[in-house]
């Protein structure tokens, strides 16, 4: 009898998100998050996911114009166009960005985030959706060749490229049909939010500073002071 051939992870790591599970836990988030997302302003969504299939299956945010990306080793994706150095079409007019499971799971996080604050309008609004590392789940995940970032690292890194951090949130997607989600605005209290399989971080791109525009008032037409 032959001998069994040697364990190896996937050629494409984040072929698990179009498993069984892995699409459960997309549309768990997605409408964990939902709630949150129709009470974000404007009228340009984009949603970035791990896989094509995943891009093609996911359901709308909602919003009159909405643009569907997807992200792994080789770049960024739109349908089945070529790959992009970064989403340029779209730059800085998008004001919505759900980006799950997109910048932790592969090596380069900072790349991918500086890639969505170009593409996001001044004081638009990003979701970051990503798998906890410290949560018993990741026995799920973790031998797929999939990365994962603690919360605080990808708040760094955010606020590194321009974001302001707002909000995050500890999710926990079903399970099975008898389970339910839930969802939780937590304050870094590691106990509270540390069994949820999935965090998600609101951020902002931040408007641009106001810079004075022509010459100076002079100090005269101000008045001067009293000897």
């Amino acid at each position: 009898m032959p001998a069994a051939s040697p364990p190896r992870q996937p050629e494409h790591p984040l072929a698990w998100f179009d498993t069984t599970p892995g699409r459960a836990v997309l549309a768990d988030e997605h409408g964990l998050l939902m709630p949150l997302l129709v009470r974000c302003p404007g009228s340009r969504a984009c949603l970035v996911l791990p896989t094509a299939r995943a891009a093609e299956h996911a359901p709308p945010l909602l919003m009159p114009n909405e643009a569907r990306w997807w992200c792994d080793r080789d770049g960024w994706h739109a349908g089945d166009g070529p790959v992009q150095e970064a989403p340029t079409l779209t730059a800085h007019s998008i004001d919505l960005v759900v980006a799950a499971h997109v910048v932790a799971t592969l090596p380069g996080p900072q790349a991918r985030l500086a890639a969505i604050h170009r593409m996001m309008a001044p004081g638009g609004t990003a979701f970051f959706v990503e798998f906890n590392p410290w949560s018993p789940y990741r026995c799920h995940w973790r031998g797929h060749g999939m990365g994962a970032m603690p919360l605080r690292r990808l708040c760094a890194l955010a606020g590194g490229c321009g974001f302001e951090i707002e909000a995050s949130y500890a999710l926990r997607p079903r399970t099975s049909d008898d389970s339910s989600g839930m969802l939780l605005r937590h304050n870094w209290r590691l106990p509270t939010w540390l069994p949820f399989r999935v965090y998600a971080v609101r951020a902002r791109k931040r408007e641009p500073a106001m810079t004075l525009v022509g010459k100076p008032v002079p100090s005269t037409l101000l008045g001067a002071p009293n000897a």
